[in-house]
Parts: C-alpha cells; structure tokens; sequence
C-alpha cells in the first residue's frame, strides 16, 4: 500500500499490470495501488472523484471505542491502541515521533481502505505504544497485530503501514528503534508475499536477533483468533524460529542421507576398462573429455551416446562444430556399423533400422544451430530438454567454440564464469553431463596429435575445467602416424579417486567404429600425470 497522504480512497479498478479485476485502489489524487501485485501509480494531484480530502496539517480522528466481535477483538484492546468505530467503519491511527496522531488507516466491512493524513515519519502501526523491551511480534496488518495484542496482553506488538510489499522499506526506516528490542519476531502472512517479506526483512537484523513466527493452516493471526484459537499464536511465538538460507543446512538433519552409501552408477561406458576404473557414469556429475585435435573426441561421444540409448536413456546432444545431419549420421554409423557420411551404398532398410535405434528412438534431442552461441541461450535449450523430454544425460561438443563468440577479452575468466554455470546447472537439474574440451599446445617436441602425454595442467583456457569436473578423460593417439590405436586415460576420477590407464581403443576406417581393442598402443614417452 503506498505511503498515507492526504488522498482518499474511491473506488476499486481491475489492475493494469495483472489479472486481478478488482485489486487496484484508486485514490483522490489520481494515484492507485494494486493490493494483488503491489503495481503503484503515483498521484498527480488530479482529481479521480468526488471526495473530500483530509486537511494534511489537522487531523480530525474521532469514533467511539467498541468491541470487534467478527474479529473477538475486546473494547479494551482497541483503546490501548487507539482503534476507533464510526458508521461501519474501522479506524487504525498513525502517530508521529513526537507522539501526535499525524494520520490514519480507514477499513470498511468490504475491506476498502482510505488513507487520512500522512505518515511523515514512515512509522508502524502502535509504535507509539512501546519503545524498547525484551520481544516485539511485527505483522503485516493492523488487525493482526490487536488478534496478537488479544491472544498475549502486555507483549508489544506492531503492523507494517503498507502490508507485504514495502515491508523490507518500512523496517529499515525504524531500524534504530527496532534495534531496542531484544529480540524481533516476523509474523508475516503465510501466502507467497508474506513468506517472501519476511525472507527479505531477516536480512536487516542480526541473525541472534531476527526469528519468524509459523501459524500453521492460519493465514494470519486474525483467521487465527476468528477461529478461536488464541492458543495458536502463543504457540508461534513460543515457538519461534531463526532464519536459516537454504544454502545452509544443519547437519543433525542428514542422517539419512548419509547412512546409505552413494551408488555406484547409474549407466555404463560402451568401454569395460573404463568401467573398470570410473565405476560408471553417474547422474549428478560433470565428465570432461579431451584429447588432440582430430584425434576422436566427437567420435568418442558418438559411442557414448548410443550405448546410453541403449540403455534407456534420454540424451541431449549438442555438437556445436557440426551441422545436426552430420551428428545424425554419426549415431546412426554405431548401429549401421557403417561410416554412413562417407558412403550412400547402404540399403534404405539398414539405414531406417539404424535410424529408428538411435535419432529416430525417441530418446535422443538434438540442437539446430551451428558455432558460437551465447552460454545463457545453451543452458536455456538445454533446460528444455531436461523439463520437457526428460533428458537424462548431456553431450556438449565443445567448450571452445561455446566461448568463441564472446567479446570478453580475457578467455579465462569468461571460461570459469561459464565452467561455473554448468557445474551449477548440473548441480541444479541432476542430469549427466559429457563436455569436451580441448588442450592447449604442448611445450615439447611432440603435439598431441603426435601422441605427447595429456596432464590436467594442460587443459585448455583455465583451471577451473578441471577442478569443476567429476571426471576428467584423455585420449591420446598418434594422428601423424597414421595410428588407429588410442589410449584412455583417467585423469581426475572424484567418486573413487582411480586414476591411470583405462584401456585401448581401436578406429575401424571400414566401419567409423571407435572400439575397445585388445592391443597396447605404444609410445615414445613414459606415462606421467601431473598432480592438479
């Protein structure tokens, strides 16, 4: 509700910024305030009605001092706060530090409110009343706070002057008052503004000091009292609560998560040494794969796709260096057993089989758009395919070209900024992620494309690839040489720590298969790893 001034109340509007066809207030002045959205017009001085606005320097407050019985509010409890009746309506009174009554809060039985005077000093509902002590209860309105008065006489207790949506404004404006009490309880209504208020206004004190207050099934404590359950709001503030943010939790709370060991996979690798030393693929975890350039990354990812078909799974695959036809033809060449984008001799019924056991499956979504894109736009899409497929495990092909596009001038800090964002959205969604990355050039005689050793330290752009990822892959094959064979290596394993050699891999030409293959590469160089 916006600040009291000396406009009055006139009618009631459907609200210009929401659904809401009665919600938007409509004051003398021109100006109006949504009580659904907290959507605010300010008054331009204009007149919206025939009213009569208030005198801002004298303030005429009158009425007689009656019970609330709808409410169970007693006689008494409205004159310790001053709560006067008058011709059907109720009257809650403002005052200024120096004690004066400097404007007031008008609600009829259709709960319209009008505003008389102003509120200069921007200060709560019976402030007046209690400057200091041991516990205060603040509430959103007025006549909760006479329901909280009602239930615990002689507790202090105060109402926000604008309910739900400046409740953080109107706190910090009495901070130095509030502060004189020992301890500060939030009894805010328990629908999604009220919940949010308070969330909001624990941040302005200190934690030792600030504690919400819980009515349970009750909105608020008027419905509370209205239900003849005084008892209700003794036991909120009894049992108060400080504010915990989610990112924190109490560790007496996770014995039940802990008391069972964490699982060992969900899915396997299409390779039996690299189970072997992986222990799997799991959800929840975020797998890096490089390698040299050209030395089968993407081919990799192809037999990890389909094995992860194979098993059931939901799969997202994003290659952004290949055209989506390119990708399709790649998982399609693991079941044709076929390098189908080199040939188109095979029979029309061999290539619909393979299509309909892997892009055709119904368990594979793929993303139309070739090279750089903005990281936000790719964790959008990708969002997508989680909530509305129901993917379960990502391929992204690959980090470099994600970044290729930025302006930023410092390759490193924008790659932690986006290693960051996917290991949150990983976090965040549970799915599996497969993410390739590549290396940067190798200070030796050999590259890597010559089959030199692959470190941890020498992952492209920035250390936080390997220190966000669960699971770091190598592949290291001799290109130059015409090799066919390639190694696996594991070169950061977080779930069990096995780190090392994780088999041999074969490229078949006939069949553009990446296989496991029985023979030992050779090389020319002892294995070594660099401790990251």
């Amino acid at each position: 509700m916006p600040e009291p001034t000396e406009s009055q109340f006139v009618r009631h509007e459907p609200c210009p910024n929401c659904t809401s066809s009665d919600a938007f207030a409509v004051y003398s002045d021109g100006g109006g305030y949504c009580f659904s959205c907290g959507h605010h017009v300010r008054g331009s001085g204009a007149d919206a009605g025939e009213s009569t606005p208030a005198s801002p320097q004298r303030i005429t407050y009158d009425g007689d001092f009656a019970r609330l019985p709808k409410r169970r509010i007693s006689e008494d409890t409205c004159k310790k706060f001053n709560v006067r009746v008058s011709e059907g309506v109720v009257r809650f009174p403002y005052y200024s530090s120096a004690g004066q009554v400097v404007g007031y809060k008008e609600r009829n039985a259709s709960k319209d409110f009008r505003w008389y005077g102003k509120n200069s000093d921007k200060r709560l509902f019976g402030q007046n009343l209690f400057g200091g002590g041991k516990s205060l209860v603040i509430t959103e309105g007025e006549m909760d706070a006479l329901s909280v008065w009602q239930a615990r006489p002689n507790w202090p207790v105060m109402s926000l002057p604008s309910g739900a949506q400046g409740a953080k404004k109107a706190l910090a404006a009495q901070l130095t008052e509030l502060m004189k009490f020992d301890e500060i309880i939030l009894m805010f209504d328990a629908d999604e503004p009220g919940v949010k208020a308070a969330e909001e206004c624990v941040s302005l004190f200190p934690p030792d000091k600030v504690f919400l207050a819980s009515l349970g099934s009750y909105k608020d404590a008027s419905e509370a009292l209205q239900a003849n359950d005084a008892e209700a709001i003794r036991q909120a503030v009894w049992n108060k609560r400080t504010h915990s943010p989610a990112s924190i939790i109490d560790g007496r709370t996770l014995f039940d998560l802990v008391s069972t060991p964490l699982h060992g996979k969900d899915a396997d690798w299409p390779y039996h040494s690299l189970n072997d030393v992986t222990s799997g693929l799991r959800l929840g975890e975020l797998v890096t794969v490089t390698a040299g350039s050209g030395v089968g990354k993407s081919t990799f990812c192809g037999e990890t796709a389909v094995s992860l078909i194979d098993q059931g799974f939901n799969v997202g695959y994003i290659a952004l260096e290949e055209s989506i036809k390119r990708t399709g033809l790649r998982l399609m060449t693991v079941k044709a057993n076929k390098p189908l984008h080199l040939s188109n001799e095979i029979p029309t019924d061999q290539l619909r089989t393979a299509f309909d056991a892997t892009v055709g499956s119904g368990h594979v979504y793929l993303r139309d758009g070739f090279g750089s894109i903005d990281p936000e736009v790719i964790l959008s899409d990708i969002r997508f395919m989680v909530k509305a497929h129901d993917v379960k495990f990502v391929i992204l092909d690959h980090l470099s070209i994600l970044l290729s596009g930025n302006e930023s001038a410092d390759e490193r800090k924008t790659l932690d900024v986006v290693m960051t964002k996917l290991r949150s959205f990983v976090e965040e969604t549970g799915i599996g992620m497969i993410l390739i990355s590549h290396l940067r050039r190798a200070h030796q005689d050999k590259g890597h494309e010559d089959g030199a050793q692959i470190s941890l330290s020498q992952l492209r752009g920035s250390h936080s690839i390997a220190q966000l990822s669960d699971l770091v892959l190598a592949i290291q094959r001799s290109v130059s040489d015409g090799s066919d064979q390639a190694e696996l290596k594991v070169l950061k394993n977080r779930f069990n720590g096995q780190t090392g050699p994780a088999g041999y891999l074969a490229y078949d030409k006939d069949t553009g298969r990446l296989q496991a293959s029985e023979k030992i590469a050779t090389t020319d160089t002892p294995v070594s790893y660099d401790d990251f």
